[in-house]
């Protein structure tokens, strides 16, 4: 059944707040996508489409119990979680039930679906990935969120992972460099109904500093060391979770702001896309490094 065939059945003010909110979410959408600057300056975008996804996700759950709802893809997800991320040693409960939560095969291309909950990093498009199932897990937890702190996400990518953050976090700034991936995944974001995520389209390397101080930040690229104005942008007491080094040799990183400097220790060894940008690599610094050791992105290294 359609959106039109059931609002017949919405209370008229439940429908008129619908169909108001999605109006104003469509018309300022029209105003800003053309833009190149951010889309968290989309924030007016943003702002509607997020109440407009309020209201379609309240009206959703009136109208029908969702754990009724046929998920085809419910037991891949399960399996996902219990053989990838439990058994690899990714033990904590809020982190194993948002990643059962979020619909991973949302998050990648039609032709990839098949493939969303296998143990591999999937291509999203424009030369990005979705990461390894686990290594989501595992950065993840290392954030160690307990429920009401401000993310900082670096490579908003399809929005998998922030979808996950969004879970565990009061709010989730995500920045993307790509305009193509940050249009979509703020798309997607909303009409999944995550709205505490707030895509920026950005050199990310240089972080989103009018929202800091963060209480966690995470990147899903590598960078050549962990780039100061990212720790500048870390409140006192917290984490940092990134993958340092080349294309021959990448650690993933957990930090944590002790007395204003970083204390970083190894989490384990991974491969990763490379942070490009300002305080990252530059394209031609990393094109001579992929020649030399051509190593894959977005998963851990056996």
């Amino acid at each position: 059944m359609d959106f039109l065939t059931m609002s017949s059945s919405l209370p008229s003010i439940l429908l008129e707040s619908v169909l108001s909110s999605l109006a104003m979410a469509r018309r300022t959408r029209e105003r800003v996508v053309g833009s190149r600057e951010s889309i968290g300056s989309v924030t007016s975008y943003s702002r509607w489409t997020l109440a407009f996804a309020f209201t379609q996700k309240a009206y959703n759950r009136a109208m029908q119990d969702r754990d009724s709802i046929p998920d085809e893809f419910a037991s891949a997800r399960r399996a996902m979680v219990e053989g990838q991320i439990r058994k690899r040693g990714v033990s904590s409960p809020r982190v194993l039930e948002a990643m059962l939560s979020v619909p991973r095969h949302e998050f990648v291309p039609a032709e990839f679906q098949s493939d969303a909950y296998a143990d591999k990093p999937l291509p999203i498009g424009e030369g990005q990935t979705i990461s390894q199932p686990y290594i989501v897990g595992a950065m993840t937890e290392a954030l160690e969120l307990m429920g009401g702190e401000r993310v900082l996400e670096i490579g908003a990518g399809s929005g998998y992972q922030a979808a996950v953050l969004s879970l565990l976090a009061s709010e989730v700034i995500t920045v993307e460099s790509q305009t193509q991936l940050a249009l979509s995944a703020q798309e997607r974001l909303t009409d999944l109904g995550y709205t505490n995520v707030h895509v920026h389209n950005g050199d990310g390397s240089a972080g989103f500093p009018d929202a800091a101080p963060y209480d966690a930040i995470l990147v899903t690229a590598a960078a050549p060391e962990i780039p100061e104005v990212l720790a500048a942008q870390l409140r006192e007491g917290g984490r940092l979770v990134i993958p340092v080094g080349s294309q021959e040799n990448q650690e993933l990183l957990q930090a944590r702001k002790e007395n204003g400097e970083l204390k970083t220790r190894v989490l384990f060894d991974c491969r990763f896309v490379p942070l490009l940008g300002r305080y990252g690599w530059s394209r031609d610094g990393w094109r001579e490094d992929t020649k030399r050791w051509g190593r894959g992105p977005g998963q851990k290294s056996s």
